[in-house]
């Protein structure tokens, strides 16, 4: 018979999300704050028929790490951001952290540029109201995502550890 299949998102880079979901990732602790002031605004502000959830990834990290511990955080931001279940994704830094948005920009290629944007806190007047904007946009490409029947072979299981 037909090989199974699942309904799923498909991502330009051929890898299937399970979700459609828009996440604020901010590259540095102490912009957590205004990631989650934009997530409470998008969600007052809009329709978010057809998205699963508006989410912050705040942190800790990403401000005075530094050699490994850093590399780590960069790693580890750059899968998140890259993740399929995102159907957009806002990268937030302040713009003076170790973590330079340039360096997790490059570390993240190739990425989707019109579903992964960057935003500099210090480069703009009122990151928040910029942050919205951006968000706002990817809504509106994000509402024409569709679940198409994907193969199980494209499903990738999660393995949650808690000590």
């Amino acid at each position: 018979g037909a090989a199974p299949t699942i309904s799923g998102y498909l991502r330009a880079d051929g890898r299937m999300g399970i979700r459609n979901e828009l996440w604020i990732v901010p590259t540095v602790g102490c912009v957590n704050g205004q990631a989650n002031a934009i997530v409470q605004r998008i969600k007052a502000e809009c329709d978010l028929a057809g998205i699963d959830d508006v989410r912050a990834f705040t942190h800790s990290y990403g401000c005075s790490q530094l050699g490994q511990d850093h590399e780590n955080t960069r790693s580890a931001l750059a899968a998140l951001a890259k993740h399929p279940n995102a159907g957009g994704v806002l990268v937030l830094g302040l713009g003076c952290e170790n973590n330079q948005i340039d360096r997790l920009r490059e570390q993240m290629e190739p990425f989707d540029s019109s579903r992964i944007k960057f935003l500099v806190a210090q480069q703009v007047d009122d990151e928040v109201e910029a942050g919205t904007a951006i968000c706002k946009e990817l809504i509106t490409l994000m509402k024409n995502d569709r679940r198409t029947p994907q193969p199980v072979s494209k499903l990738k299981i999660g393995l949650k550890c808690t000590s």
